[in-house]
């Protein structure tokens, strides 16, 4: 399982690919907006934050509309997106 941590620091060094047009839809999410909330609940998460349960809620259906929508965006920029997926699985796991 990737560490929470680890993954932020990947991510908030990465840039948005380029081929990923901001404020177009991809199927269910629009791409700054879905990376923002996804980085802010697990920043706050990987800060110590515990999620209240409509914060919980709201992450898991970030992370389901995204994962739903990753077939949406052009194939390079795939992996950006995979991985904010896996930093909102990581920041549900972790209970702090």
């Amino acid at each position: 399982m990737p560490c929470l941590r680890r993954l932020l620091d990947e991510h908030v060094t990465a840039r948005l690919p380029s081929t990923v047009d901001k404020g177009e839809d991809y199927e269910r999410v629009e791409p700054v907006e879905i990376d923002s909330a996804i980085v802010g609940w697990a920043s706050g998460v990987a800060g110590g934050v515990r999620l209240s349960h409509d914060d919980r809620t709201r992450l898991t259906a970030a992370r389901d509309d995204l994962s739903a929508s990753l077939d949406a965006f052009p194939t390079e920029a795939r992996p950006y997106f995979e991985r904010l997926v896996d930093i909102a699985e990581a920041a549900l796991r972790d209970r702090a």
